[in-house]
């Protein structure tokens, strides 16, 4: 299996993770029911570090030249 296989099999988990959060965030009625949610996005770390020293790190000077150096390049790196 390739890692690009597998980083796109996690999209799909984090989709419906996203899907899940949505419908039940407004049913929220503690602070700690939004930091259990919290928590459990910041477990995704992994894969982001994953996908930024695989895919963008190495691509980052090609996004400007299609511009899509926005998209792919936050603050929060």
């Amino acid at each position: 299996m390739k890692i690009t296989d597998i980083l796109r099999a996690e999209h799909s988990v984090f989709h419906n993770l996203f899907d899940h959060i949505e419908a039940t965030a407004p049913q929220f009625k503690s602070l700690a029911e939004v930091k259990s949610v919290a928590l459990s996005l910041t477990r995704s770390c992994p894969h982001s570090h994953t996908e930024d020293e695989l895919f963008i790190d190495p691509l980052e000077h090609c996004f400007d030249q299609i511009g899509q150096k926005e998209t792919f390049i936050t603050n929060t790196r």
